[in-house]
């Protein structure tokens, strides 16, 4: 392995470690902000539709803070790193997913103010991704 190749599996390694060591107080704000979210929305969406959109954002980010405890638990190599990169960032996707279905399903057509509610609170979880997510290229664009 030439040193230049060495090197780049290195950074490769620092930046999973970084993904990993910065994402778990993104996703617990992530499901305070939903409740906080759902809460604000109560009047303007039927709360069933409130509830299975946090529900799902919780089942997704227990998975995610399960994969940042198993990371920790496990010895991170050359030969996994892009495995354990892969499932980051599936995981990421996942939450944006989540989040990116809230203007379809939660958007308060009939309230103005609830929309500014709305639409700050998304601008406010994209930045915080942008500061958590800033290791991968891939992983920021797919927030």
């Amino acid at each position: 392995m030439t040193m230049e190749r060495k090197s780049s599996k290195k950074i490769f390694l620092e930046q999973i470690e970084l993904l990993y060591g910065n994402a778990m107080v993104p996703i617990l704000v992530s499901v305070l902000v939903g409740g906080l979210f759902c809460w604000s929305l109560k009047d303007a969406t039927p709360l069933k539709t409130l509830l299975i959109w946090y529900a799902l954002l919780f089942v997704v980010s227990v998975a995610r803070i399960s994969l940042i405890i198993l990371f920790r638990k496990r010895r991170v190599g050359y030969g996994n790193s892009r495995l354990w990169y892969n499932y980051f960032l599936i995981g990421t996707y996942a939450a944006a997913a989540v989040w990116g279905v809230t203007s379809f399903l939660l958007y308060p057509e009939q309230s103005q103010q609830n929309q500014t509610v709305f639409f700050l609170i998304l601008t406010g979880l994209a930045a915080g991704a942008i500061a958590s997510l800033c290791p991968s290229l891939p992983a920021v664009l797919g927030y």
